[in-house]
């Protein structure tokens, strides 16, 4: 008769288990970064400044992203960068962060630091978006973006527990 007797141990002790794993987890274990990378939008001629065409472009790129869950979007010092992150800046009530496209490394650095676990929009140029996502810890980087092509759009997703992973999508009309 006395085996039959109900132990609460006995299902209590796995309940409790779970509920310690889960905050561990919960706590301990760093959610992924996805870090979205474009080189600017089309280009006026030799200026610095978007066409009609990248204008459309960058609009269409805050439609893409606009329910990615942004944080924050950083674009390098030049007009054109500014003008393609402008759109989805607005449509977000987020403010553009500007960095300086000869330091990569730093910018690497402030979005791994910063923004650990949230979603990033990064603008940058034909041969920075490449660098950016070998700094963001992708091998081998892709190479260059050919100069007539504006609709590239690399996601990178960062994961201190798993290997990062590199997505390659196009947006836009080409």
């Amino acid at each position: 008769m006395e085996a039959l007797k109900f132990n609460k141990w006995y299902y209590i002790f796995p309940i409790i288990i779970l509920c310690c794993f889960v905050i561990y987890c919960w706590f301990f274990y760093p959610l992924p970064q996805t870090v979205f990378l474009v080189r600017h939008a089309d280009k006026q001629g030799n200026s610095d400044a978007l066409s009609a065409a990248g204008e459309a472009r960058a609009q269409e790129l805050s439609r893409v992203l606009r329910h990615a869950d942004i944080v924050a979007i950083y674009a390098s010092e030049f007009n054109r960068t500014q003008e393609t992150a402008a759109p989805i800046a607005t449509d977000l009530g987020l403010t553009v962060i500007l960095y300086n496209a000869n330091d990569l490394a730093a910018l690497a650095n402030q979005i791994k630091s910063n923004h650990s676990g949230q979603n990033v929009l990064v603008v940058g140029h034909s041969n920075t978006v490449p660098s950016t996502i070998g700094l963001l810890g992708i091998s081998p980087q892709p190479p260059n973006i050919p100069e007539q092509e504006y609709d590239h759009l690399y996601i990178v997703i960062r994961h201190s527990k798993i290997l990062n992973k590199l997505i390659k999508l196009r947006y836009g009309t080409s």
